[in-house]
């Protein structure tokens, strides 16, 4: 029903994203069970293919940078925020 370049993006969304079989689901209309058994399939996969593992390496490597990238951001932001009230009370 659904096309391999279909599951290959459920697949990278899942893992380099972080997107739960729900969400998935709610997207793009597979169960969450079909969901669930397609990307257990790609990690046996993974063991059996040195592709397969590096592909899953780096999409968790992308996930873990975003979500660091990510609280980096709200960090800047609030030392940004700070330094404008103390720069508004030294006046």
């Amino acid at each position: 029903m659904y096309n391999k370049e279909t599951w290959d993006e459920i697949i990278r969304l899942h893992f380099e994203e972080g997107r739960t079989y729900q969400s998935l689901h709610e997207e793009f209309g597979p169960s969450v069970h079909t969901i669930g058994d397609h990307v257990r399939s790609f990690l046996r996969n993974a063991k059996d293919s040195e592709t397969h593992a590096e592909i899953i390496g780096n999409m968790e490597e992308i996930r873990r940078l975003r979500e660091e990238l990510a609280e980096a951001r709200k960090e800047n932001d609030f030392l940004k925020k700070l330094a404008a009230f103390y720069a508004k009370e030294i006046k």
